[in-house]
C-alpha cells in the first residue's frame, strides 16, 4: 500500500520521495542512525527500547548528534503516562513522557531492569536534571 497525497491541494507541503535523485536505500547503521541492538532482559520494556530507537534516529537526523537515551528512565518514571514498567507500555505514552519530562542520555542512567525484573523507583532528581535538554523533533 502506498500513500498518495492529494495533489489538488496547492497549500499542502508534500515532498515527493519518488524522484530519482533520492537514494533508493539508506543503511542507517552506516550513518549511526540506528544504535546497537540492546537486550531488554527479563523486563517487558520493549516499548521503551523501540520508541527510544525511533527518537534517537529522529534526533540524529535533526541535529546530527548521536545520543542514546535512557530506557531505564522510561521504565522507572513513565507510569503516570500510562506505561506499566516491566509490564509493558505504549510508544505514544513514551513520546508524551519525553515531551513533558524530557529524557536523559543512557550514559547517565543505565538500564538495570533486565536483570532485576523490576521497574525500579523513579529518581526524580535525575529526571529533573535532564529537563529541557532534548531537541523538539
Amino acid at each position: 500500500m502506498t500513500y498518495r497525497p492529494d495533489r489538488t491541494n496547492k497549500d499542502a507541503i508534500v515532498e515527493d520521495f519518488s524522484k530519482e535523485e533520492h537514494a533508493q536505500e539508506i543503511d542507517w547503521r552506516s550513518k549511526k542512525g540506528a544504535p546497537p541492538v540492546q537486550n531488554q532482559g527479563a523486563c517487558g520494556s520493549c516499548y521503551s527500547f523501540g520508541t527510544l530507537v525511533q527518537y534517537h534516529s529522529a534526533v540524529l537526523i535533526k541535529t546530527g548528534k548521536l545520543t542514546e537515551f535512557s530506557e531505564q528512565q522510561v521504565v522507572s518514571c513513565s507510569a503516570n503516562f500510562g506505561n506499566g514498567g516491566c509490564g509493558g507500555g505504549m510508544p505514544g505514552n513514551v513520546y508524551d513522557y519525553i515531551k513533558t519530562k524530557s529524557i536523559c542520555p543512557r550514559s547517565s542512567w543505565g538500564y538495570t531492569s533486565g536483570k532485576s525484573r523490576d521497574a525500579g523507583k523513579c529518581d526524580k532528581t535525575k529526571e529533573a536534571s535532564c529537563k529541557g535538554k532534548n531537541p523538539a523533533i
